[in-house]
């Protein structure tokens, strides 16, 4: 989990209306997103089936092998 440390903006009444963070906290919960919407890609397209390719044979068709 991430250790955030947000400051809170106010209104002139005292409610919260926004929220700063420390700039490598906010790049820690943008890669955090990215991950989970990475995860979450993968899972529906294993879901909807079709055909697969192994590693080994994707890299030979790229040229990737040695």
């Amino acid at each position: 989990m991430i250790d955030l440390h947000p400051q809170y903006v106010v209104d002139a009444k005292g409610d919260r209306t926004a929220v700063m963070l420390p700039v490598d906290e906010f790049r820690a919960l943008l890669q955090e997103l990215d991950m989970r919407e990475d995860v979450a890609a993968y899972d529906r397209a294993k879901d909807e089936g079709g055909p697969t390719t192994s590693y080994d044979v994707l890299r030979r068709e790229l040229g990737l092998t040695e």
